[in-house]
């Protein structure tokens, strides 16, 4: 496509996945020799970001998570996915765009269970049990385009998040820390330039 996410397993290379726009995925099991479909379980229905989000977990290899307007995951190295959220996004838009979708998605190293997502529509979220529950963690954040969120590999409960206000003609940067799992946010943008 117009060069999406490629990740690669760092445990067994034979296992490569690869993307293009609008959420089109697929995995191989060969190197990258030969590639198949890979959104088994995933509803065709659902709203996919230009640039759909997937990570492989840092704990296991074998896990990864995916981000439509709700969060898949596969035990399986995308064999097949599920469900394990609800809809995280203010719901479709009208309009011509493709708005309503998760843009990031983060796991942390040090808690399996913990997993933070953030939406093109200014949502950011963590479960702190593996997808069972959802809280949403951005009622003191800008409503922007949250376009990265990162853990710190050693503490699951501090974050960083990054929010683009570009669709609203809104160049001010926005870089925010937590250090309690998003009750409480950090402006760190500090002299950044506006861009």
């Amino acid at each position: 496509g117009d060069g999406f996410y490629v990740l690669i397993d760092p445990t067994d290379n034979n296992f490569v996945y690869a993307e293009y726009q609008y959420g089109g995925f697929a995995r191989s099991t060969n190197g990258g020799n030969s590639f198949n479909y890979g959104l088994n379980g995933v509803s065709g229905s659902d709203r996919f970001n230009w640039s759909t989000p997937y990570i492989i977990d840092p704990t296991n290899p074998e896990k990864l998570y995916l981000g439509t307007h709700k969060v898949y995951k596969s035990t399986n190295r995308a064999a097949s996915w599920t469900a394990i959220s609800p809809d995280l996004t203010n719901g479709p838009p009208s309009g011509n765009q493709v708005y309503g979708t998760i843009t990031t998605l983060a796991a942390a190293a040090s808690d399996t269970n913990v997993v933070y997502v953030g939406t093109d529509d200014g949502n950011l979220w963590v479960t702190l049990d593996g997808g069972a529950n959802w809280t949403n963690i951005s009622a003191s954040l800008p409503v922007r385009w949250v376009t990265r969120v990162a853990v710190d590999p050693y503490n699951a409960m501090v974050a960083y998040a990054t929010l683009s206000g570009y669709r609203y003609d809104e160049y001010l940067p926005h870089v925010f820390r937590t250090t309690d799992a998003g009750t409480s946010w950090q402006d760190i943008s500090s002299n950044l330039p506006e861009a």
